[in-house]
């Protein structure tokens, strides 16, 4: 988005300024127009844009503001030759310091702090489906801590690398389901717990989104399972007691089923 309009404003600075004898002493209102096509409007001095502004590309992106020595500087507006829009702040032809970019195409609004071209440190990135993200970015990825509020409900607040869940989080489903754990690559994975919204509590490991690993499952009838889960179900050796006799028994576990004996009754855990 930055680097083109500063190849733009460096090619007019050559071409028309600085290889020109003619135009270095030129100052106050005037016209310009490029070898490339583009139409400069505005003021001039020492032979450079200077001052407020007009550039329209041959292309028809349109850039509306402060200019210095030839390049973008001070508080302007880029309207792109899709519809895109970019406001803010300008050093020396490049996006710096407070803006917001409308992206037409990709559907979204990119609002914060840049540094060279790229958000960075606090910002909010609002989709047109209803989706929004706010926090820290850094090379206009979500790097750091911040909140993603899906369209649907859902919602995760914790640690973000490269644009996707990484580390320590909560993620709360908009059924009332919330799970707190370490994530990897947008997945729960590491140590964590979770609350379902049918009032079971687990408390164990993940793997890649997945019950998996040692855990305690306890339902809200209050009855109990401890040892190792697969895929989300009672796989491997592990412990179930019952509340309401207080028996237990243990054993080995396959796929949910006790196959110490098969023909007990054993509840289903809940889906994630």
């Amino acid at each position: 988005m930055n680097i083109r309009y500063y190849f733009i404003i460096v090619l007019l600075a050559c071409l028309f300024m600085g290889c020109s004898e003619s135009n270095k002493d030129r100052k106050g209102l005037g016209k310009a127009r490029l070898p490339d096509g583009s139409a400069y409007e505005g003021e001039f001095r020492d032979g450079l844009f200077n001052g407020k502004g007009t550039l329209q590309s041959r292309n028809g992106t349109l850039y509306v503001g402060q200019f210095r020595d030839g390049l973008f500087n001070g508080k302007g507006k880029t309207t792109f030759f899709d519809g895109s829009i970019f406001e803010g702040e300008f050093k020396d032809g490049i996006e710096n310091g407070k803006g917001k970019y409308t992206d037409k195409s990709q559907g979204y609004i990119l609002e914060g702090n840049y540094v060279e071209g790229k958000i960075e440190g606090f910002g909010i990135m609002a989709f047109e489906n209803g989706d929004r993200y706010e926090g820290d970015f850094r090379d206009n990825r979500y790097n750091g801590e911040g909140t993603f509020v899906y369209s649907f409900g859902d919602k995760f607040s914790g640690s973000f690398r490269d644009g996707r869940f990484n580390g320590k989080g909560t993620y709360t489903y908009q059924n009332g389901t919330k799970v707190v754990s370490e994530f990897k690559d947008g997945k729960f994975h590491g140590k964590g717990s979770a609350v379902y919204n049918n009032g079971d509590l687990y408390a164990g490991d993940f793997l890649y989104g997945a019950r998996h690993g040692n855990g305690i499952y306890i339902f809200s009838s209050g009855d109990r399972y401890e040892g190792h889960l697969k895929d989300n179900q009672f796989h491997g050796k592990g412990r179930f007691s019952f509340s309401d006799s207080g028996e237990t028994i243990e054993g080995e576990w396959k796929n949910g089923r006790y196959m110490n004996d098969p023909n007990v009754n054993i509840p289903l855990p809940a889906r994630i």
